[in-house]
């Protein structure tokens, strides 16, 4: 009787849970719906594009799994703003990034438009094919949101640069046009010039230390329209600027650039010029050109009031040289700056570097290794061997059987290094402070423009007195090249011996000398500088009427007709020397073509060619005159900047060597003094000054 009822209980309350279960239900969903109705709208993200996200940025960030979309902005507008349909067929658009499907992170919504959100044709209007999308490399580029920017940033190591919005918009928010750039911190000590007041001036240094002065490691300035270079040392960024503006014919401005809007008054540009790297959109757009060490901007960006607009155009243009600022570009600017890489036998020949510890294969040791093989070793005919210090209990010593030139940094083959390095060397600063080897006398020593003796060269062995090149910046680079010249220079023509010195070279020598052995002295010994000097004159001149009386006793008893059949020889075998002939009272000397560089902009000016006319008699007066052009200069009719139109020359300080070459018979000296005196130029005088007046070398 009692277990009848047991399995109908069992029924009833199941159905009694069901149906209270359905009824809940139906009060949740109520109340839920009623709660969304009330509920405000919820908040659209803004969304980022960023442009230029290279391979490694994509897999660094996918490694950390933050949220991006792959995109390419110019596709998506076409998606997002469809033009009308064309009256022709034309072949469907891919959709993505170079028909790359968006991947976005699982759970959350695309945001590029899929094929249900796009408009869909009704029934009675006839299917149009879609027209084609142009997918353009440089609209390449990541979709980021709002909430997950941070992490992108912080993971890429980016800085922003700009945001610019944009006229483009999808379900998820409004899509901002991103400008970033990869933030790199480096020393202080490199200078930046803006040349004028900007509020934003923190802002452009930014960016300027992180996309200029990290890959030169040299200092910065702002130029505004042509104009000389204040400091040859620096690297110019010249708005406005053109390398040839009377030779370019004029482009007009298009309406965009990667996305940012111009103004119609921004640009007036010019087609590149084609003596440097230019900086083009995907259209053919010039907006710059790196010309040498300078980087012509063809707007003044900062000008306006739109700084966000500026800032971006300035980051975009620095972006796109990036590649042209890499450390063996750099090296093509500098080897073309002296002339070219040198022409000579490569075959089988190498140029090793060693001795740089962990620096090895570093900016550093690439830049000598790498000038000394372009600039050197053709000239040497030789495997080069670059050897960095040596101590001067240890000093280097080359093997005699070794067929191997041996460039040694920082060494000397007598003494140590206590001499302070100079501020500039061949006019270029020296951004760094160092102790220098002082010549040692046994070889050729080799100066710079100033007489600063910089190396020495003993037979194969170049010794280089201190470390040029300390973080393998650009002006380093540029000092170590002119030094390579000179020591080509040397090489070529070996009639330069130890003993035909300038004046400044000798009083360079005279004063290294004095300091080695200035700690000698005694602590109470004085001395009156001006008296010394009259002695010091005093006994020079004694010094040099006795060397010529011995000279003329030699030359008497010697037989001159085999010396100067020999002096002749090797007048023939000097650089840039096309013919040789002999009068009676002068030795007439046909030059190639000679050049000069600028130091303040660093032009290669085109001097001419020359007949040189040296007197035989040592009282005599040396003559240039310049078969190509006359120049008005410092005065009418210049044969070159210092060459008045009459052939005559303020010498300066070398007005006592040429008589003493001459009075050793010494005319290969004398001939190469000759033309390198055309080749330097004194700037800091009127007449050294004129030198822009002669035309730009076209090599």
């Amino acid at each position: 009787m009692l277990t009848a009822p047991i399995p109908l209980l069992i029924v009833a309350t199941l159905l009694a849970i069901v149906a209270f279960s359905f009824v809940c239900r139906h009060f949740v969903k109520r109340a839920s719906r009623r709660r969304q109705q009330a509920a405000p709208p919820r908040r659209r993200q803004k969304v980022y594009f960023l442009r230029w996200v290279t391979e490694e940025d994509y897999a660094v960030l996918s490694r950390y799994r933050v949220s991006f979309e792959p995109c390419n902005i110019g596709a998506l507008r076409a998606q997002l703003n469809p033009p009308p349909p064309p009256d022709a067929e034309a072949p469907p658009a891919e959709a993505g990034l170079a028909g790359q499907a968006p991947v976005a992170q699982p759970g959350e919504q695309s945001l590029q438009p899929s094929a249900e959100q796009s408009p869909q044709p009704s029934a009675e209007q006839s299917p149009q094919p879609p027209a084609p999308i142009i997918l353009n490399p440089d609209d390449d580029g990541i979709l980021v949101r709002e909430g997950a920017l941070k992490s992108v940033l912080d993971t890429l190591g980016f800085e922003v640069a700009a945001k610019i919005p944009t006229d483009l918009e999808n379900e998820v928010g409004p899509i901002i046009e991103l400008v970033a750039y990869r933030k790199i911190d480096i020393a202080s000590k490199y200078k930046f010039s803006m040349g004028r007041r900007d509020k934003n001036l923190d802002r452009i240094h930014a960016i300027t230390t992180s996309l200029l002065t990290a890959r030169l490691l040299t200092n910065i300035e702002f130029a505004y329209g042509p104009g000389p270079r204040l400091d040859e040392g620096t690297f110019r960024v010249v708005f406005t600027g053109m390398p040839r503006p009377d030779e370019q014919g004029l482009v007009g401005a298009p309406e965009q650039l990667w996305g940012l809007t111009l103004r119609p008054d921004q640009w007036q540009t010019r087609k590149p010029s084609g003596l440097g790297t230019a900086v083009l959109t995907a259209g053919g757009y010039p907006l710059a050109e790196l010309v040498g060490f300078d980087l012509f901007i063809h707007a003044d960006l900062f000008a306006g009031n739109d700084f966000e607009q500026a800032a971006g155009l300035y980051t975009r243009i620095l972006q796109k040289l990036q590649p042209a600022l890499t450390l063996n570009n750099l090296l093509d600017s500098v080897v073309k700056a002296e002339g070219g890489e040198s022409q000579g036998e490569r075959a089988n020949l190498e140029t090793r570097a060693s001795g740089f510890g962990r620096q090895e294969g570093t900016r550093q040791s690439e830049t000598y290794r790498r000038l000394c093989d372009r600039l050197l070793l053709p000239v040497v005919g030789k495997n080069v061997a670059i050897k960095y210090g040596a101590a001067a209990s240890d000093p280097f010593i080359p093997e005699k059987a070794d067929r191997t030139f041996t460039v040694v940094l920082c060494a000397s083959p007598l003494g140590i290094a206590e001499e302070p390095a100079p501020r500039k060397l061949f006019g270029l600063p020296v951004l760094h402070s160092a102790k220098a080897f002082a010549p040692s006398g046994r070889g050729l020593p080799l100066p710079d423009w100033e007489g600063y003796f910089i190396g020495e060269l003993v037979d194969d062995t170049l010794y280089v007195h201190f470390d040029i090149v300390r973080e393998g910046s650009l002006v380093e680079a540029r000092i170590f090249a002119r030094f390579l010249s000179a020591v080509k220079k040397a090489l070529l023509s070996r009639a330069l011996t130890g003993e035909a010195l300038t004046a400044a070279e000798r009083s360079q020598f005279v004063q290294a000398c004095y300091r080695q052995v200035a700690p000698l002295a005694s602590p109470g010994l004085t001395s009156n500088r001006a008296t010394l000097a009259k002695d010091q004159a005093e006994l020079h001149q004694l010094l040099r009427q006795a060397r010529h009386e011995e000279r003329a006793l030699f030359q008497l008893e010697a037989a001159p007709d085999g010396e100067l059949g020999e002096e002749f020889d090797r007048l023939l075998d000097l650089a840039s020397v096309v013919d040789v002939k002999v009068s009676e009272s002068k030795l007439h000397v046909s030059t190639e073509v000679l050049y000069c560089r600028d130091p303040r902009s660093g032009y290669l000016h085109e001097i001419g060619a020359f007949d040189i006319q040296i007197p035989t008699d040592e009282d005599g007066t040396i003559r240039w005159i310049n078969r190509t052009r006359k120049v008005d200069g410092y005065h009418n009719g210049m044969n070159a900047p210092h060459v008045y139109d009459d052939g005559h020359a303020c010498l300066g300080n070398v007005a006592d060597l040429f008589p003493e070459l001459i009075a050793k018979r010494d005319f290969a000296s004398a001939v190469q003094v000759a033309i390198a005196f055309v080749e330097a130029v004194n700037v800091d005088d009127l007449a050294g000054q004129q030198i822009t007046n002669w035309p730009i070398a076209s090599r």
